[in-house]
Protein backbone atom coordinates (compact mmCIF):
# COMPACT_ATOMS: atom_id res chain seq x y z
CA UNK A 1 0.00 0.00 0.00
CA UNK A 2 0.99 3.32 -0.49
CA UNK A 3 -0.21 5.40 2.07
CA UNK A 4 -1.60 4.38 5.14
CA UNK A 5 -4.45 6.14 5.12
CA UNK A 6 -6.11 8.54 2.85
CA UNK A 7 -6.21 12.09 2.91
CA UNK A 8 -8.98 13.81 5.06
CA UNK A 9 -9.51 16.17 1.86
CA UNK A 10 -8.03 16.80 -1.55
CA UNK A 11 -4.49 18.59 -0.73
CA UNK A 12 -4.57 20.66 -3.83
CA UNK A 13 -6.88 22.39 -6.27
CA UNK A 14 -6.67 20.32 -9.53
CA UNK A 15 -4.68 21.82 -12.73
CA UNK A 16 -7.04 21.82 -14.94
CA UNK A 17 -5.58 22.26 -18.42
CA UNK A 18 -1.81 20.79 -17.21
CA UNK A 19 -4.10 17.22 -16.40
CA UNK A 20 -5.73 17.36 -19.91
CA UNK A 21 -2.02 17.94 -21.39
CA UNK A 22 -0.86 15.10 -19.12
CA UNK A 23 -3.26 12.76 -20.35
CA UNK A 24 -2.79 13.50 -24.15
CA UNK A 25 1.46 12.95 -23.04
CA UNK A 26 0.14 9.46 -21.50
CA UNK A 27 -1.95 8.26 -23.96
CA UNK A 28 0.08 9.25 -27.59
CA UNK A 29 3.50 8.90 -25.66
CA UNK A 30 2.59 5.12 -25.54
CA UNK A 31 0.85 4.22 -27.90
CA UNK A 32 2.62 0.55 -28.28
CA UNK A 33 1.61 -0.25 -24.48
CA UNK A 34 -2.28 1.19 -25.51
CA UNK A 35 -2.25 -1.19 -28.54
CA UNK A 36 -1.54 -3.82 -26.08
CA UNK A 37 -3.63 -3.02 -23.38
CA UNK A 38 -6.86 -2.45 -25.02
CA UNK A 39 -6.16 -5.88 -27.60
CA UNK A 40 -8.51 -7.97 -25.56
CA UNK A 41 -10.87 -5.64 -24.57
CA UNK A 42 -11.15 -4.45 -28.11
CA UNK A 43 -11.80 -7.60 -29.34
CA UNK A 44 -14.33 -8.57 -26.55
CA UNK A 45 -16.27 -5.00 -27.66
CA UNK A 46 -16.09 -5.47 -31.09
CA UNK A 47 -17.71 -9.35 -30.62
CA UNK A 48 -20.85 -7.43 -28.60
CA UNK A 49 -21.28 -4.77 -31.10
CA UNK A 50 -21.71 -8.04 -33.61
CA UNK A 51 -24.48 -9.48 -31.46
CA UNK A 52 -25.71 -6.21 -31.10
CA UNK A 53 -26.21 -6.34 -34.90
CA UNK A 54 -27.78 -8.90 -34.70
CA UNK A 55 -29.98 -8.47 -31.89
CA UNK A 56 -31.35 -5.24 -32.30
CA UNK A 57 -34.79 -5.98 -32.72
CA UNK A 58 -34.65 -7.65 -29.47
CA UNK A 59 -34.61 -5.53 -26.33
CA UNK A 60 -33.05 -8.94 -24.07
CA UNK A 61 -30.23 -9.04 -26.01
CA UNK A 62 -29.93 -5.44 -26.28
CA UNK A 63 -30.06 -5.34 -22.20
CA UNK A 64 -27.55 -8.37 -22.10
CA UNK A 65 -25.19 -6.55 -24.58
CA UNK A 66 -24.78 -3.53 -22.30
CA UNK A 67 -24.66 -5.97 -19.26
CA UNK A 68 -21.65 -7.97 -20.61
CA UNK A 69 -20.07 -4.72 -22.10
CA UNK A 70 -19.24 -3.81 -18.41
CA UNK A 71 -16.64 -6.62 -18.65
CA UNK A 72 -14.53 -4.99 -21.53
CA UNK A 73 -14.89 -1.78 -19.88
CA UNK A 74 -13.63 -3.08 -16.81
CA UNK A 75 -10.34 -5.08 -17.47
CA UNK A 76 -9.20 -2.16 -19.87
CA UNK A 77 -9.86 0.50 -16.81
CA UNK A 78 -8.00 -1.22 -14.58
CA UNK A 79 -5.31 -1.93 -17.22
CA UNK A 80 -4.96 1.37 -18.27
CA UNK A 81 -5.06 3.26 -14.51
CA UNK A 82 -2.41 0.85 -13.63
CA UNK A 83 -0.36 2.14 -16.16
CA UNK A 84 -1.07 5.57 -15.68
CA UNK A 85 -0.27 5.82 -11.95
CA UNK A 86 2.79 2.82 -12.47
CA UNK A 87 4.09 3.78 -15.40
CA UNK A 88 4.55 1.69 -18.94
CA UNK A 89 7.14 -0.38 -17.31
CA UNK A 90 5.54 -1.11 -13.61
CA UNK A 91 1.73 -1.07 -14.93
CA UNK A 92 2.90 -2.80 -18.48
CA UNK A 93 -0.24 -5.07 -19.74
CA UNK A 94 -0.57 -8.41 -20.56
CA UNK A 95 -1.66 -9.50 -23.32
CA UNK A 96 -4.44 -11.26 -21.67
CA UNK A 97 -4.98 -9.79 -18.10
CA UNK A 98 -6.34 -12.70 -15.49
CA UNK A 99 -9.42 -11.44 -13.51
CA UNK A 100 -8.16 -10.43 -10.50
CA UNK A 101 -10.25 -8.91 -6.98
CA UNK A 102 -9.47 -5.65 -8.30
CA UNK A 103 -11.56 -6.52 -11.33
CA UNK A 104 -14.51 -7.48 -9.43
CA UNK A 105 -13.52 -4.33 -6.73
CA UNK A 106 -13.83 -1.99 -9.98
CA UNK A 107 -16.82 -4.02 -11.37
CA UNK A 108 -18.91 -3.27 -8.01
CA UNK A 109 -17.88 0.05 -7.55
CA UNK A 110 -19.10 0.54 -11.64
CA UNK A 111 -22.36 -0.60 -11.07
CA UNK A 112 -23.00 1.21 -7.77
CA UNK A 113 -22.24 4.32 -9.52
CA UNK A 114 -24.46 3.62 -12.25
CA UNK A 115 -27.11 2.71 -9.91
CA UNK A 116 -26.59 5.70 -7.71
CA UNK A 117 -26.60 8.08 -10.76
CA UNK A 118 -29.74 6.39 -12.34
CA UNK A 119 -31.74 6.52 -8.69
CA UNK A 120 -31.03 10.05 -9.04
CA UNK A 121 -32.36 10.48 -12.33
CA UNK A 122 -35.37 9.10 -12.17
CA UNK A 123 -35.88 11.06 -8.96
CA UNK A 124 -35.62 13.82 -10.37
CA UNK A 125 -37.85 12.22 -13.59
CA UNK A 126 -40.48 11.71 -10.91
CA UNK A 127 -40.18 15.36 -9.69
CA UNK A 128 -40.52 16.69 -12.71
CA UNK A 129 -43.48 15.05 -14.01
CA UNK A 130 -45.71 15.52 -10.89
CA UNK A 131 -44.83 18.99 -11.34
CA UNK A 132 -44.98 19.43 -15.30
CA UNK A 133 -47.38 22.14 -16.22
CA UNK A 134 -50.06 21.16 -18.52
CA UNK A 135 -50.09 23.02 -21.77
CA UNK A 136 -47.49 20.90 -24.33
CA UNK A 137 -45.57 23.88 -25.62
CA UNK A 138 -44.61 24.33 -21.74
CA UNK A 139 -44.19 20.72 -21.41
CA UNK A 140 -41.77 20.72 -24.25
CA UNK A 141 -39.64 23.27 -22.64
CA UNK A 142 -40.08 21.74 -19.16
CA UNK A 143 -38.75 18.40 -20.33
CA UNK A 144 -35.74 20.23 -22.15
CA UNK A 145 -34.76 22.04 -19.07
CA UNK A 146 -35.32 18.68 -16.35
CA UNK A 147 -33.02 17.09 -19.08
CA UNK A 148 -30.40 19.19 -18.92
CA UNK A 149 -30.43 19.11 -15.05
CA UNK A 150 -30.26 15.08 -14.93
CA UNK A 151 -27.69 15.43 -17.36
CA UNK A 152 -25.51 17.96 -15.02
CA UNK A 153 -26.26 16.18 -11.78
CA UNK A 154 -25.44 12.70 -13.17
CA UNK A 155 -21.84 14.36 -14.52
CA UNK A 156 -21.23 15.87 -11.09
CA UNK A 157 -21.99 12.57 -9.24
CA UNK A 158 -20.01 10.75 -11.39
CA UNK A 159 -16.76 12.86 -10.95
CA UNK A 160 -17.72 13.31 -7.46
CA UNK A 161 -17.18 9.62 -7.50
CA UNK A 162 -14.22 8.53 -10.34
CA UNK A 163 -11.59 8.74 -7.95
CA UNK A 164 -12.62 5.16 -6.55
CA UNK A 165 -11.60 3.75 -10.15
CA UNK A 166 -7.96 4.02 -9.70
CA UNK A 167 -7.28 3.85 -6.61
CA UNK A 168 -8.68 0.22 -6.40
CA UNK A 169 -6.83 -0.31 -9.45
CA UNK A 170 -3.88 -0.28 -7.79
CA UNK A 171 -5.15 -2.30 -5.00
CA UNK A 172 -5.99 0.87 -2.46
CA UNK A 173 -8.34 -0.05 0.54
CA UNK A 174 -10.72 2.77 -0.83
CA UNK A 175 -14.13 3.89 -1.02
CA UNK A 176 -16.93 6.21 -2.58
CA UNK A 177 -17.02 7.95 0.69
CA UNK A 178 -13.28 8.86 0.40
CA UNK A 179 -13.71 9.87 -3.87
CA UNK A 180 -16.25 11.84 -2.06
CA UNK A 181 -14.25 14.30 0.35
CA UNK A 182 -11.23 14.48 -2.04
CA UNK A 183 -13.28 15.52 -4.70
CA UNK A 184 -15.11 18.38 -2.48
CA UNK A 185 -14.59 22.01 -4.12
CA UNK A 186 -13.44 20.34 -7.19
CA UNK A 187 -16.38 18.66 -9.39
CA UNK A 188 -16.25 21.92 -11.44
CA UNK A 189 -12.41 21.53 -12.00
CA UNK A 190 -12.72 17.78 -12.84
CA UNK A 191 -15.65 18.50 -15.18
CA UNK A 192 -13.41 20.58 -17.13
CA UNK A 193 -10.45 18.40 -16.87
CA UNK A 194 -12.16 15.75 -18.59
CA UNK A 195 -14.23 18.01 -21.19
CA UNK A 196 -11.05 19.05 -22.06
CA UNK A 197 -9.21 16.02 -22.21
CA UNK A 198 -12.44 14.50 -24.30
CA UNK A 199 -13.50 17.30 -26.56
CA UNK A 200 -10.99 17.48 -29.37
CA UNK A 201 -11.01 13.57 -29.79
CA UNK A 202 -14.71 13.09 -29.83
CA UNK A 203 -14.90 15.89 -32.64
CA UNK A 204 -12.21 13.68 -34.40
CA UNK A 205 -14.86 10.59 -34.05
CA UNK A 206 -17.70 12.68 -35.38
CA UNK A 207 -15.22 13.95 -38.00
CA UNK A 208 -14.27 10.45 -39.13
CA UNK A 209 -17.58 8.56 -38.61
CA UNK A 210 -19.26 11.29 -41.42
CA UNK A 211 -15.87 10.63 -42.92
CA UNK A 212 -16.43 6.93 -42.98
CA UNK A 213 -19.84 7.54 -44.18
CA UNK A 214 -19.44 9.30 -47.21
CA UNK A 215 -16.29 6.66 -48.36
CA UNK A 216 -18.20 3.26 -47.45
CA UNK A 217 -21.64 4.37 -48.32
CA UNK A 218 -21.51 6.70 -50.85
CA UNK A 219 -25.25 6.20 -51.79
CA UNK A 220 -26.49 6.23 -48.38
CA UNK A 221 -24.40 8.67 -46.45
CA UNK A 222 -26.89 8.66 -43.10
CA UNK A 223 -26.44 4.49 -43.31
CA UNK A 224 -24.57 4.40 -40.11
CA UNK A 225 -23.37 6.64 -37.37
CA UNK A 226 -20.72 6.51 -34.86
CA UNK A 227 -22.81 6.69 -32.21
CA UNK A 228 -25.02 4.29 -32.72
CA UNK A 229 -25.35 0.35 -33.33
CA UNK A 230 -27.56 -0.33 -36.15
CA UNK A 231 -27.64 -2.58 -38.80
CA UNK A 232 -26.30 -2.51 -42.10
CA UNK A 233 -28.81 -0.99 -44.71
CA UNK A 234 -29.82 -3.48 -47.53
CA UNK A 235 -27.43 -1.72 -49.92
CA UNK A 236 -24.48 -1.64 -47.65
CA UNK A 237 -22.04 -4.64 -48.03
CA UNK A 238 -21.04 -6.71 -44.87
CA UNK A 239 -17.31 -5.68 -45.11
CA UNK A 240 -18.07 -2.12 -45.44
CA UNK A 241 -20.00 -2.38 -42.56
CA UNK A 242 -17.65 -4.15 -40.15
CA UNK A 243 -14.33 -2.07 -41.22
CA UNK A 244 -16.76 1.37 -40.65
CA UNK A 245 -17.56 -0.57 -36.71
CA UNK A 246 -14.05 -1.56 -36.05
CA UNK A 247 -12.69 1.54 -36.53
CA UNK A 248 -15.17 3.81 -34.57
CA UNK A 249 -14.33 1.36 -31.61
CA UNK A 250 -10.99 1.55 -32.31
CA UNK A 251 -11.49 5.16 -31.72
CA UNK A 252 -13.57 5.38 -28.42
CA UNK A 253 -10.75 3.30 -26.77
CA UNK A 254 -8.51 6.01 -27.52
CA UNK A 255 -11.05 8.26 -26.37
CA UNK A 256 -11.40 5.80 -23.15
CA UNK A 257 -7.80 5.91 -22.29
CA UNK A 258 -7.51 9.65 -22.18
CA UNK A 259 -10.35 9.59 -19.89
CA UNK A 260 -8.95 7.50 -17.71
CA UNK A 261 -5.80 8.84 -17.46
CA UNK A 262 -7.21 12.45 -16.64
CA UNK A 263 -9.05 10.58 -14.22
CA UNK A 264 -5.68 8.92 -12.58
CA UNK A 265 -4.28 11.83 -12.92
CA UNK A 266 -7.10 14.25 -10.99
CA UNK A 267 -7.12 11.46 -8.48
CA UNK A 268 -3.00 11.05 -7.83
CA UNK A 269 -3.07 15.39 -7.89
CA UNK A 270 -5.66 15.84 -5.51
CA UNK A 271 -4.78 12.92 -3.34
CA UNK A 272 -1.29 13.55 -3.56
CA UNK A 273 -1.12 9.37 -4.19
CA UNK A 274 2.82 7.82 -5.10
CA UNK A 275 3.17 4.20 -5.50
CA UNK A 276 4.35 1.85 -2.53
CA UNK A 277 8.33 2.26 -2.31
CA UNK A 278 8.49 5.56 -4.90
CA UNK A 279 10.64 7.10 -1.42
CA UNK A 280 7.85 10.08 -1.33
CA UNK A 281 5.30 10.96 0.90
CA UNK A 282 1.99 10.81 -0.43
Amino acid sequence: MSQISPPTAAIRKLPVSATAFEAYGRVFGNLQILARAAAFPFCLSFFLVGLAVLGRAQPVMAGLVAILGLAPYTIFGVTWHRVTLLGPQAGRPLLVAPWERRHWRFLGYLIAVTLISYGVAVTIMSLALTFAPQGPEDQAVFALAALAVIVIIMAYLAVRLCFVFPAVSVDEEYRLGHSWRHTKGQGLRLLAALMLSALPFVLLIWVASYVLDVLLFPAEPEAMSGAQLPGPPATVSAPAFALSQLMIVALNYVLMALMLSAISISFRSCTGWVPAGSGEAS
